[in-house]
């Protein structure tokens, strides 16, 4: 069965701070530009710079967006959280209901909504890029919730999030084991599982 948990993650590389450039009409928009990675998800929680370190570009200015589903178990109140160094938005069933533009270090907004129980589209966009501070060279993008019961706020869980439509597939290619589970770019990786359909690859390649 596929596993559709987490969220389809667009990277994109830039090279100066990435919210000045998508300002000015005489560069090129979000939608035309070529992300430098697309990979899902499980999770957006990235409290650190080491935690975006994987990333095959520079770090110095960079903008990603998440997209899929928000999984909403039951009907009720959901106190929903961003934080962001340097800045970010969450667009919720088509309305902006987080927004971080203070484009400064480290902040978290929150707010509470009144959700029905099922899926919700869900959008997340993080800004990295210098902007003067003396930490500068720090960035982190954190989407949090506070569980029922609970008074602080925790990541929000795969489980909660879900990928987009177009992602959904009954043939879709099951991962049964990655070797080695970590290796430096470009290192031979071997994947076995089921349901690989590109050429030169078959249903244990």
């Amino acid at each position: 069965k596929q596993d559709r948990r987490g969220l389809l993650g667009r990277y994109y590389a830039f090279q100066s701070n990435p919210i000045e450039e998508l300002a000015d009409p005489n560069k090129l928009a979000l939608e035309s530009r070529t992300p430098g990675l697309t990979r899902i998800d499980q999770q957006v929680a990235f409290p650190t710079k080491a935690a975006f370190s994987d990333l095959p570009f520079d770090l110095a200015n960079f903008f990603v967006v998440w997209e899929g589903f928000l999984v909403v178990p039951a009907d009720g109140d959901f106190w929903l959280f961003l934080g962001a160094d340097l800045g970010g938005r969450v667009v919720l069933d088509g309305e902006t209901v987080l927004l971080n533009d203070m484009f400064s270090d480290y902040i978290e907004v929150s707010t509470v909504l009144t959700l029905s129980a099922g899926l919700h589209p869900l959008r997340i966009e993080y800004a990295e890029g210098k902007n003067g501070s003396v930490v500068s060279g720090l960035c982190a993008c954190n989407f949090m919730h506070v569980p029922q019961g609970k008074a602080q706020p925790v990541s929000v869980p795969p489980e909660m999030l879900l990928l987009p439509e177009t992602l959904w597939s009954s043939a879709a290619p099951i991962i049964e084991s990655v070797s080695p589970k970590e290796a430096e770019i470009g290192a031979e990786v071997i994947i076995r599982g089921h349901n690989f359909t590109s050429e030169g690859l078959d249903s244990k390649s």
